[in-house]
């Protein structure tokens, strides 16, 4: 199960929404619940710190499709340490992440899919569809997995969850 563990090895990261939607940021919790980060714009960012354990995922609000973050659909951060810069003057700094956000690739069948999903509202719009019961079976999982990703849970920001 998709979760957070321990909270030992931090990372910082910025999240940078890529995409032309709008996008939410999530953080999967210890007990693998989604939990409301941030909602960003198109271009938008947003600064976290975390943990290299700590998965995140990022959502259109829209289509409940999950998007990619550097090429993936769960997003780990590397270590803080992996980032030190020395300068010519001698300072050490720790550079953050960057975390890009953005549409997945799909094949043009699953956009199909995800097309007619964004037009039904129930499963019982789609197994009213007079179409194949491949492309209805297909529909059903992408139902499936749209609605089972919009479960969030919120939790207030000082609660000590790790972010």
């Amino acid at each position: 199960m998709l979760r957070s563990r321990e909270s030992n090895i931090r990372a910082f990261v910025k999240f940078i929404n890529c995409s032309p939607r709008k996008i939410e940021v999530h953080w999967i919790n210890y007990r693998g619940k989604n939990v409301h980060y941030s909602t960003l714009e198109p271009s938008a960012s947003v600064v976290v710190n975390t943990f290299v354990t700590h998965p995140w995922i990022c959502l259109c609000p829209d289509t409940g499709q999950r998007m990619c973050i550097n090429n993936n659909e769960v997003f780990l951060g590397k270590p803080w340490f992996n980032f030190i810069t020395n300068s010519e003057d001698g300072l050490v700094s720790v550079e953050r992440q960057d975390a890009n956000i953005h549409l997945p690739m799909r094949s043009l069948r699953e956009i199909g899919l995800w097309k007619v999903l964004f037009l039904v509202r129930t499963r019982s719009d789609i197994i009213a569809l007079e179409i194949p019961k491949t492309l209805k079976a297909d529909l059903l999982h992408q139902f499936f997995l749209s609605t089972r990703y919009k479960e969030v849970e919120v939790v207030d920001d000082d609660d000590g969850d790790g972010r």
